[in-house]
């Protein structure tokens, strides 16, 4: 563009190739038998079509050059960019156009042709000091700078097979222009002769001979062929002002440009481009062409299939969506670092209606997610969540026994499978000793039921350092009185994990005995430890209520049971006044009797407050009776049971009524 010096005597008015005035489109100077009848063709219909005029004395002026505004409007035709696209690129460079004080009947078609990369701001640059704007000395482009805007335009690629090229003057081309004019002779809009033998780079391009590229560059767009290919998106997204998706096949990736103009379409209905998401299987109808690289431009984007296999951490819930840190390949995952899986990306998504949401295995709703749970998802076509998986960085977890591994190697982490609710099965963690047990894993069975708390993937992690200020239960293991102070300690195993732990006896406190009457002192004759059962109710470490029980008392009948009990298909978390719940398992723990199963039982809670967070709730039954219960909440184990009447119950939290 340095050399575009060629100046032509003609004012703007009166040298035009664009449609203004209703000229006539039957031209004196040009016949089908005459000197430039080879040209006559593509005159004729490109003036039908109103994309190329003559001047206002009837003539179309054949040998005139065509001036660099001319040239833009031409290409952008030949490009034709959609209102949203012209709209983009003018307020992109609007601020430049009106610095080199561009004709305003110019401007969009300047600027489509910068948005689109026919050639750079340095270049118009150029053409502006060399007067190719002044309406009184006009320069015209070289017919060698023609050739590469064009070949842009119509997003042809450089070709290094010269062997095309016969014109006899070609070794004054550089190869960069080489390359595209190669690229114009295979697509039939330049000849490999040339004019006379010879390309002429250095001139001007006569009107006739803009005709003809002009005419076979529509034709060329026309018939293009389209080309498809299909693939998983790896990234779509705007840098830079330039649209780009990135898919992977089983042998490469590609790169493709889109814009305002490409059709997005799943299952027959229009999307826009923003719905198309990391993941997706797409097929990507497109053509070639030279636009920075890529493999050229999609005409179509089709989504066929939905994203799946994400794995990540909720990082902010909103009223119909979440944001997650995420990567895009589940099967790889190591969850036995399910508190720190590497994460790549970072997306917000909407929940389709209705959506699948699981926590733990159990139906449950957006509401019950928190911050920082590990998720499992996948999307539809819309990339709208359909179903979603969770686990909590705190829960509880009940399933089936599907397998249980060996000690991982190198390690003191033993892998087993569980079979949830919701029919999935999900690799969890237990950690071992030396000689690779663990307590919660001991003697249990492939087909088994399985109870335990949950820290993301790893069980019997939640309670550590969190039963402080609590309400525990368990198997008293070890204690110490000061029968002078009514003080001492009290050694738990608790029942949830089988890990032990110590609270202290303080004075002046309700202590219940296996019969219901009030301890005012504390003896060995209390707490036949290795037999007995305790439920406390903590202030920080010490113990401010405490009850009793053990399989020789006999005289009431107790009956502690361990049941898992759901509303429907929801879980515990969600426990409203007076809402009927069903019990779905049980297991006795302590009893001196035979009592029967509560398996199907059906009880109505009233006010039971649980901790934010909680998921898949155990809950401890004492069965006093069938008719009157009252509810504490255990962290992370929620037990309910009665003693009617009591005070020491008065603010246990609403009362569980018509068991049956």
């Amino acid at each position: 563009m340095k050399n575009l010096k060629k100046i032509v005597a003609c004012t703007l008015a009166a040298a035009t190739l664009i449609p203004g005035a209703a000229f006539a489109k039957s031209f004196s100077d040009v016949k089908s038998n005459g000197p430039y009848g080879w040209a006559y063709d593509a005159i004729d219909v490109l003036s039908d079509r109103s994309i190329i005029a003559g001047y206002p004395d009837g003539k179309f002026k054949p040998d005139k050059e065509v001036y660099f505004l001319e040239t833009c409007s031409l290409l952008k035709g030949i490009m034709n960019p959609s209102d949203t696209e012209t709209k983009t690129a003018l307020n992109k460079y609007k601020d430049l156009l009106n610095k080199l004080k561009v004709d305003d009947w110019a401007k969009e078609a300047v600027a489509v042709c910068l948005y689109r990369d026919v050639f750079s701001e340095d270049t118009l640059k150029i053409a502006h000091n060399n007067k190719m704007f002044d309406a009184k000395k006009i320069e015209v482009p070289y017919r060698k700078d023609i050739a590469v805007f064009y070949a842009k335009a119509l997003k042809l690629k450089r070709d290094s097979d010269h062997s095309v090229l016969k014109h006899k003057d070609i070794g004054n081309l550089k190869d960069f222009t080489k390359d595209y004019l190669t690229s114009l002779v295979k697509a039939n809009i330049f000849t490999a002769t040339g004019s006379n033998g010879k390309f002429e780079g250095e001139r001007g391009i006569r009107r006739s001979e803009m005709a003809i590229i002009t005419k076979a560059s529509y034709d060329y767009t026309a018939k293009q062929e389209v080309e498809t290919i299909s693939g998983k998106v790896l990234l779509a997204s705007t840098v830079n002002d330039m649209n780009r998706v990135i898919i992977e096949t089983s042998i490469k990736r590609y790169s493709f440009a889109y814009d305002a103009n490409t059709k997005v379409t799943s299952n027959g209905k229009v999307l826009s481009t923003k719905d198309i998401k990391e993941g997706q299987t797409v097929k990507i109808s497109y053509v070639q062409g030279n636009i920075n690289g890529v493999e050229g431009l999609a005409k179509e984007i089709e989504i066929t299939d939905i994203m799946e296999g994400f794995v990540g951490y909720v990082s902010d819930i909103s009223s119909n969506g979440f944001t997650a840190r995420y990567a895009s390949n589940s099967t790889n995952v190591d969850y036995t670092k399910s508190e720190s899986i590497p994460t790549t990306n970072i997306g917000s998504y909407y929940l389709e209606t209705p959506a699948n949401i699981y926590i733990l295995g159990y139906k449950s709703n957006l509401g019950q997610i928190k911050a920082g749970d590990l998720i499992e998802y996948k999307t539809n076509s819309q990339g709208r969540v359909t179903d979603l998986y969770v686990t909590p960085r705190t829960g509880n977890v009940s399933g089936l026994i599907k397998s249980i591994g060996n000690v991982l190697p190198n390690s003191q982490i033993r892998e087993f499978t569980l079979t949830l609710n919701d029919g999935r099965d999900y690799k969890f963690y237990a950690k071992v000793d030396s000689y690779g047990k663990n307590p919660l894993l001991d003697n249990k069975k492939v087909g088994d039921n399985f109870y335990a708390p949950t820290n993301f993937r790893y069980i019997g992690e939640n309670l550590v350092n969190q039963n402080q200020g609590a309400t525990v239960f368990g198997k008293i293991t070890d204690f110490s009185i000061d029968n002078a102070r009514n003080a001492g300690t009290l050694t738990i195993a608790d029942y949830a994990t089988n890990r032990s732990y110590s609270y202290n006896i303080v004075n002046n406190n309700a202590y219940w005995g296996m019969s219901d009457s009030k301890i005012t002192s504390i003896s060995g004759n209390n707490l036949r430890s290795g037999n007995v059962y305790a439920i406390l109710t903590l202030k920080g470490n010490n113990i401010e209520t405490m009850r009793f029980f053990d399989n020789s008392y006999d005289s009431r009948g107790y009956g502690i049971y361990k049941v898992t009990a759901f509303k429907g298909r929801d879980n515990l978390s969600s426990l409203y006044q007076k809402d009927l719940f069903t019990i779905i398992n049980s297991q006795q723990i302590v009893s001196n009797t035979n009592l029967r199963t509560l398996d199907r039982e059906t009880f109505e809670a009233q006010n039971i407050n649980l901790r934010d967070g909680e998921r898949g709730d155990f809950i401890v039954v004492v069965q006093e009776n069938l008719n009157s219960y009252r509810p504490i909440y255990i962290t992370p184990v929620m037990y309910l049971y009665g003693v009617s009447n009591n005070p020491y119950y008065s603010n246990g939290g609403g009362r569980i009524l018509d068991i049956r």
